[in-house]
């Protein structure tokens, strides 16, 4: 359909003269602005009045406002339960422990920050659930989601046009596994301590100023060969994974 093309260009016109390229995927894609009210409304408008890039164009600040503030309200307030407790004019954010969890079990990139998690691939995920077909049955959703896939993987679109690959920003794969996401939360938390950070007040620029290294306490009791002793705090956070009774790290003398 012809106004996708017209949107994604309106919205590519507007965040080339924002963001770097890098942070290009860290903001609400042709999806999210697709399903938006008022673009539903000119969209069913086009039969009488022609649309452009530029019909769109005086749209996107706002409904850009407007997603990145509610993304913003329901990151937070994930994170405020995560932590339990967050201080007072503390931007948790910026906090050390102020991470995302992905739970999508083929995911490589489960440690997820502010705004990276924006652009997070799983976020954008249609996953199996009783609207399984709720899509199939609604002819703008299909048009939308078709879209949005070939833009996020045109090769994959080449070989398989199946629909709702892609679908409006979700945080259904975010710390949705309680084992997991505890597991990582706690790990974080024993790592900051060790380091001899507070867990609840430093930041991530205090955790990238740290030069203090970690040592698996149960390699080094059972004096394993072939192992790494010594670890970073990226590495340390990983690390319980592949020996879950080694959460207790210290500092290496």
């Amino acid at each position: 359909m012809p106004y996708f093309s017209e949107l994604e260009k309106a919205i590519i016109a507007h965040y080339s003269q924002l963001l770097t390229p890098a942070d290009m995927d860290n903001r609400p894609h042709l999806i999210d602005f697709a399903m938006m009210k008022e673009v539903q409304d000119i969209v069913r408008s086009s039969q009488s009045t022609p649309v452009t890039a530029d019909t769109f164009s005086t749209l996107i600040p706002e409904l850009d406002a407007r997603w990145t503030a509610e993304r913003e309200y329901e990151l937070k307030d994930l994170l405020s339960k995560q932590l339990g407790f967050i201080p007072a004019g503390v931007d948790p954010f910026k906090l050390a422990m102020g991470f995302f969890f992905c739970t999508e079990g083929e995911c490589h990139h489960s440690f997820l920050r502010y705004p990276e998690i924006l652009g997070h691939r799983c976020t954008r995920k249609k996953y199996a659930s009783d609207d399984e077909n709720e899509l199939e049955i609604v002819p703008y959703a299909f048009a939308a989601t078709q879209y949005q896939d070939r833009l996020m993987d045109r090769a994959a679109w080449e070989r398989d046009s199946r629909i709702g690959e892609f679908t409006p920003f979700s945080l259904e794969c975010i710390n949705k596994g309680e084992t997991k996401t505890e597991k990582a939360v706690r790990a974080m938390r024993e790592i900051l301590t060790a380091m001899g950070l507070d867990p609840f007040t430093a930041t991530v620029e205090d955790l990238e100023n740290c030069t203090t290294r970690l040592r698996c306490t149960t390699c080094a009791r059972k004096r394993l060969e072939n192992v790494k002793l010594a670890y970073g705090w990226e590495a340390a956070v990983s690390a319980p994974s592949s020996h879950p009774s080694s959460t207790d790290p210290n500092t290496i003398p």
